[in-house]
């Protein structure tokens, strides 16, 4: 290789022939025969990597050692995968492998062949044989979706689904598989993906350096169904090892990048999206934003919960005249892995429930404290649910004098959950799925929380992350003893207004059990002040029975 790089000349100009300018050239074609981004850099002057491209191309550069067989990168929309994964790697590829074959695949046709012809014309230019002086596009096998090196190697580009008899890879990547949203929505289309990939791309595969070929899947996330879903399940059941790494839009806890929870994938540069401008996506569609920008999309079908049961209503028509109560899930330490989770609900005078805020973060004790105080100020909630363990530990103590301080003066109930199963079984959860199955749940339609419950909920119990869950689960168990808002009805005009009671199933059913027993139930009378007329006007007596 040192060989090849000195035979190239450094370059026409005069100042160029400086010896310091020579060696600085010659470890620049080094470094980039070397090192993907180096290359990238090297070839396309105009090329600025953030942190995501070199996550990317470090796991691309495993791929080329033949350190990794599998890889998938699930990443957001417009961040620049495609030209580093498509077009600069290929071309590496070949300046080091000149003799392998490659197969390059994308949701159609003429998407993998404008990628067959970028990487050719790299191939072709003289930046890239200053680097790989040695190889070149063969005379007689030059279009752009099928082409061969001067050394024997080939490369074919084809839309996914297409025909690739004749043609094999020593390593393959698929650059979106899915077109849109609506594509990845039929389950036609998802079966003839996998389809395509299991029966053909799969046996086009030849051994690659001391092991099976490579292959390597780039894309954003559409369906929980989608070839990167089903991917994951074949990785989760140790059917097939994948090497999966996810870069959210919005970082989360132990992100691969070492971003802070909340910070941008891209803050800046020509693809950049602000925190702002991402949070102003998810607000417009938290479903899909959890699906493309933080690539968790949600399961048509949970084990437990559906994700057509939370009804999804306008912000506008959530009731004002609630009766309020909160839940909590605390994770006793920062970094643990676990999430605390602070609930909101509001119970209107039909019974219908109302999931109307909800905090969920990594923190340390105190802070997830400070945040249910601020709840409770905020809307008083008529009781708060823990579990009884968690209270008896340190946070029951914390809890109650950092409320004393407040003057936050809430009822807390503690709910023994001993008999109901594990944290992650159905068993707790299942008097909550079933009020959500009754179509009485609602949730605001354009929180930005929504997309991470909607996730967690259509995974459990086969999540990392229970939490949500388990705070929702609370509530569940005292379903038959919540109390509903008190409403008003007005009689006649100017009269005085007749307040309805208000019962929880619980006293329904006793009302019911005391009739039976021959109990008489009390009455009142209502007292409304008689309009004045005369007796002997026809409007003024009243209905007798």
């Amino acid at each position: 290789m040192n060989k090849l790089l000195a035979s190239t000349p450094v370059a026409h100009s005069p100042e160029a022939q400086d010896p310091a300018e020579v060696a600085r050239e010659l470890i620049r074609r080094k470094q980039a025969a070397g090192s993907l981004i180096k290359y990238a850099q090297f070839i396309d002057e105009k090329y600025e990597p953030f942190s995501v491209h070199y996550s990317i191309a470090e796991k691309l550069q495993d791929v080329e050692q033949g350190r990794l067989r599998r890889l998938a990168i699930f990443v957001p929309p417009a961040i620049g995968k495609s030209r580093l994964s498509s077009e600069i790697f290929p071309s590496w590829f070949f300046g080091r492998n000149p003799e392998m074959e490659f197969i390059q695949a994308s949701y159609a046709a003429d998407l993998a062949f404008g990628f067959g012809r970028n990487v050719r014309n790299i191939i072709k230019d003289d930046r890239f044989r200053m680097v790989f002086p040695g190889v070149r596009i063969a005379e007689d096998a030059q279009s752009m979706n099928e082409w061969k090196t001067s050394e024997g190697g080939e490369y074919k580009a084809e839309g996914v689904l297409g025909g690739l008899i004749g043609f094999h890879a020593h390593i393959a990547v698929i650059d979106d598989p899915f077109k849109s949203y609506e594509s990845a929505l039929s389950l036609n289309n998802r079966r003839a993906v996998w389809d395509w990939y299991a029966s053909v791309l799969l046996n086009r595969l030849r051994p690659y350096k001391d092991g099976p070929g490579a292959v390597i899947l780039i894309m954003q996330r559409w369906h929980d169904d989608d070839l990167g879903g089903r991917i994951e399940k074949l990785n989760e059941e140790g059917e097939e090892y994948w090497d999966i790494i996810r870069l959210p839009s919005l970082a989360e806890a132990d992100d691969p990048l070492g971003r802070a929870p909340g910070e941008a994938l891209l803050p800046e540069g020509p693809n950049m999206r602000s925190v702002e401008e991402l949070h102003a996506i998810r607000a417009r569609n938290p479903s899909l934003f959890m699906a493309l920008h933080q690539q968790k999309p949600v399961s048509d079908e949970g084990d437990v919960f559906q994700p057509g049961w939370i009804k999804k209503v306008p912000e506008s028509r959530i009731p004002r005249n609630m009766t309020y109560y909160g839940t909590s899930d605390y994770a006793l330490t920062k970094g643990s892995g676990d999430y605390t989770v602070h609930m909101i609900f509001g119970i209107d005078e039909e019974g219908m429930i109302y999931l109307v805020d909800l905090y969920r973060g990594q923190v340390e004790i105190f802070e997830g404290i400070e945040r249910a105080c601020e709840f409770m100020l905020e809307y008083r909630p008529l009781k708060w649910f823990h579990e009884r363990v968690m209270m008896g530990k340190i946070v029951g103590p914390l809890l109650r004098k950092r409320k004393a301080e407040l003057s936050c003066w809430t009822v807390m109930e503690d709910i023994s959950v001993i008999g109901r199963g594990s944290k992650d079984s159905a068993n707790r959860a299942g008097a909550i799925a079933g009020a959500m199955q009754m179509g009485i749940f609602h949730v605001p339609d354009n929180v930005p929380w929504l997309g991470d419950l909607e996730h967690e909920l259509s995974r459990f119990p086969n999540t990392r992350y229970d939490d949500q869950v388990d705070c929702l689960a609370l509530l569940g168990m005292k379903l038959s003893k919540l109390r509903s808002a008190v409403g008003a009805v007005e009689v006649i005009t100017g009269s005085n207004k007749i307040v309805p009671s208000a019962f929880t199933f619980d006293e329904y059913v006793m009302r019911n059990t005391r009739a039976r027993r021959g109990v008489k139930r009390r009455s009142e009378g209502i007292v409304v002040p008689f309009p004045e007329a005369s007796p002997l006007d026809d409007n003024w007596g009243l209905d007798t029975p």
